[in-house]
């Protein structure tokens, strides 16, 4: 895939290139008229992917992919759940970011782990080496689920945490001009979290200034999802905090349709 292997697929096209010149030389003897005339026009071909730029193609490639990803979608996401083969694949030029729910994603085989950019306590303030890591990937689209813990690193205070993930979507932009991010809802733990934790009850004020500074800013957008963990109450792990691996279908069937069917 395209974010996994960008030197490999860049050295392979360059190849692909060599080749056809060497094809194009070869074919020049004895060509038929129709053979010139198919010749001519790669060589033109040639010509137009000799002038653009790294990005440019980088960016056709991602057009490809996004194109690919609606008929397996459309046929793989049944009653607003979609199976992690399907997910896999559909989430192909994306990385995740995130706490210990985006890290047992990958475990639970929704999204794979050279795509996850995540792990245990994980929060906006302490990762750095996991932006700089996603950031390294090139991804198309990068995907920020956190919260959990934040909410008890920046307390009740809504308006800084907002304000931290908007200096994150900014260094990541300044460095991936082409990046398109979007943002989860914070979740609400279930009343037997929120019992032991009771620090962790402002998810939606968290919620309500993500928004808007996601709508103040380009090519970030909030992604609401903040309906699923109350309407698949069975589906909590048993902290009431994170989610049993079902609960992922129904989390990236959500976010895949507002990404790529939604647009």
């Amino acid at each position: 895939m395209l974010t996994k292997n960008w030197g490999k697929n860049i050295s392979t096209f360059l190849l692909i290139i060599s080749l056809a010149c060497c094809s194009l030389c070869l074919s020049s003897c004895g060509e038929s008229a129709e053979d010139a005339a198919k010749i001519t026009e790669n060589r033109q071909r040639l010509v137009e992917l000799e002038n653009q730029s790294i990005d440019d193609i980088q960016m056709q490639m991602y057009k490809r992919m996004d194109q690919e990803r609606i008929p397996l979608l459309q046929q793989n996401i049944v009653n607003n759940c979609i199976n992690p083969e399907a997910s896999r694949k559909a989430f192909e030029g994306c990385v995740f970011l995130g706490d210990s729910v985006t890290y047992m994603a990958h475990i639970a085989g929704y999204i794979t782990q050279q795509e996850t950019s995540a792990y245990y306590s994980v929060h906006l303030k302490s990762c750095d080496e996991y932006v700089e890591a996603a950031i390294n990937m090139h991804p198309e689209y990068m995907i920020f689920n956190f919260g959990a813990n934040d909410m008890v690193m920046f307390g009740s205070n809504a308006q800084d945490f907002a304000n931290k993930y908007k200096e994150r979507c900014d260094y990541i932009k300044s460095k991936l001009p082409y990046v398109h991010i979007y943002i989860t809802s914070v979740q609400l733990p279930n009343d037997h979290a929120l019992a032991k934790n009771p620090g962790m009850h402002c998810s939606k004020e968290f919620n309500d200034a993500v928004k808007i500074m996601c709508e103040q800013n380009d090519r970030v957008d909030y992604l609401d999802t903040y309906d699923l963990a109350p309407k698949y109450p069975e589906l909590r792990g048993p902290d009431g905090i994170h989610f049993k691996d079902a609960y992922y279908g129904y989390f990236y069937a959500r976010v895949a349709q507002r990404m790529f069917l939604q647009k």
